[in-house]
């Protein structure tokens, strides 16, 4: 006999699905095929930001933690922040 465990939201992925619904890429204007720092509350979204530095730039850490105090300043200390890359509608963490 197999056991399993009781997967609630506290253990769920944060992001409840990785496909965007059409009223949330307009609501957050997640249209371009890039990085985003997507702040959620309750597995929802409540808010994401385009990430506009790339990976291969000089200073890309310091840029990163910068922007991601700067999204908690803006949703909330009590958001959580995950980088997800959207593309074609899917957003990919």
């Amino acid at each position: 006999m197999r056991a399993s465990l009781t997967i609630d939201a506290s253990k769920a992925s944060p992001v409840g699905g990785t496909k965007l619904k059409r009223e949330e890429a307009a609501l957050y204007d997640i249209r371009d095929m890039s990085w985003h720092l997507v702040a959620l509350k309750d597995h929802e979204i409540v808010g994401a930001e385009r990430f506009p530095i790339p990976s291969g730039h000089p200073e890309f850490d310091r840029q990163v933690l910068q922007y991601t105090h700067a999204v908690h300043g803006y949703y909330g200390e009590d958001a959580l922040v995950v980088a997800a890359f959207h593309a074609h509608g899917l957003m990919v963490e």
